[in-house]
């Protein structure tokens, strides 16, 4: 894995708490031969800054969770449906097929990147009862996504298995399952992984913490000394915090006295975070962190169709006939996550669920649909004893 994967793997400490605006630099589309962290973290900081334009308060995703459900869904879309996605998700002009190799890819380097660390990525789609799904698009998930394919399309079910990915860090994602929903796509991350050199609990003080120019509070602040790959740029200071033999790791950014939290936001895309992880390096120093726990929940269509994913929302536009004949638009992508920073190191976990829906309204299990669209004969009947009391027929119900 690479020092950009370990980037995307974790913003945490990084975003958590920053309320990034939107990224106005625009990375080139994604290649062929790029790799799926690279156009993930492009995708992350744009759906990061549009999150960020609806308050000020801390917020947490994972980036990595969102775009792996939406490259699962992007495998069932066509026309302008597919190339929205695609361009949402900085993979233009790479093929359906290369994009759930890089997805795979990616997948297997989380897992494997520390045998001390603890990191899961499951995925997971929920079929309704009765609706004629594609066969390629199940087997394309299963084989590229190595997702779980259920039938059980109830709020029970996905939260038991929402939970059960996440170590009950995350216990539910979906309230209730509407009449005309037909799939749920879901992936859930989980990651738990102790600092490389932990923090002494008994140099944890209660400091000031400046959540602004007018508030002040006392906070868990914990400290450790040491030798830290480390970066003083113009404006500000960022510090790697590792975990486990050190090839993941959570990174710190602090802004200058004389400068702010907002300048900073305002540098934030791709490329500096590329040349700013080139320039890290070996420095002995002393770190003070808070100890914190965040729990960050929203939906994410709006920011969706902000970056141009906007036909994927619309049921007269939808094109998502590679997943079902029936007609089907995305009606929400709900994203959910949890991160708790101690001592002893770090627990977090995201939750990313697409819920698809049918344009019209769809018959329970082992029924059938009936269009009276020609002429038809009716009859008014005596149900006790199915005596005839009306019949006709109607040519043309205008007349």
């Amino acid at each position: 894995m690479n020092m950009r994967t370990i980037g995307l793997l974790l913003l945490l400490v990084f975003l958590t708490g920053i309320s990034v605006p939107n990224v106005h630099a625009a990375p080139p589309p994604a290649r062929a031969d790029r790799s799926a962290s690279d156009s993930f973290t492009d995708f992350g900081f744009n759906i990061y800054g549009e999150l960020s334009k609806a308050g000020s308060g801390n917020l947490f995703i994972s980036p990595v969770s969102i775009a792996i459900c939406l490259s699962m869904v992007l495998n069932g879309a066509d026309s302008d449906t597919a190339s929205q996605i695609a361009s949402v998700l900085k993979m233009s002009g790479v093929t359906v097929d290369d994009i759930n190799s890089m997805c795979r890819t990616l997948a297997g380097n989380l897992k494997t990147a520390d045998p001390s660390v603890e990191l899961t990525v499951a995925n997971s789609v929920w079929c309704r009862k009765g609706v004629p799904f594609n066969g390629q698009f199940i087997k394309r998930v299963k084989d590229s996504f190595a997702a779980e394919v259920s039938d059980q399309m109830t709020a029970v079910a996905m939260n038991g298995w929402v939970s059960s990915s996440t170590k009950g860090k995350i216990q539910k994602i979906i309230d209730s399952v509407p009449e005309n929903a037909v799939m749920y796509v879901i992936n859930a991350i989980y990651f738990k992984g102790q600092w490389a050199a932990k923090f002494d609990t008994k140099l944890t003080k209660l400091l000031d913490f400046h959540v602004s120019a007018d508030k002040v509070k006392k906070h868990p602040m914990m400290t450790q000394q040491g030798k830290y790959q480390y970066l003083k740029g113009d404006t500000f200071q960022a510090v790697k915090l590792p975990y486990g033999n050190r090839r993941l790791s959570m990174i710190v950014f602090l802004p200058d006295q004389a400068s702010s939290l907002k300048d900073l936001q305002g540098r934030l895309n791709a490329a500096a975070w590329k040349q700013w992880m080139s320039k890290f390096a070996e420095r002995e120093g002393n770190v003070t962190i808070p100890r914190f726990k965040c729990e960050y929940e929203t939906d994410l269509n709006n920011s969706l169709k902000s970056l141009g994913m906007t036909s994927a929302f619309d049921p007269a536009r939808a094109d998502f006939s590679g997943i079902s004949r029936e007609k089907l638009y995305i009606s929400r992508v709900k994203h959910k996550t949890f991160v708790d920073v101690n001592e002893q190191g770090t627990e977090a976990a995201a939750v990313t669920s697409t819920e698809m829906k049918c344009t019209v309204a769809l018959m329970e299990p082992g029924t059938f649909r009936m269009l009276v669209d020609r002429p038809f004969f009716f009859a008014i009947v005596d149900s006790r004893d199915s005596s005839v009391l009306f019949m006709g027929s109607i040519v043309d119900p205008g007349n």
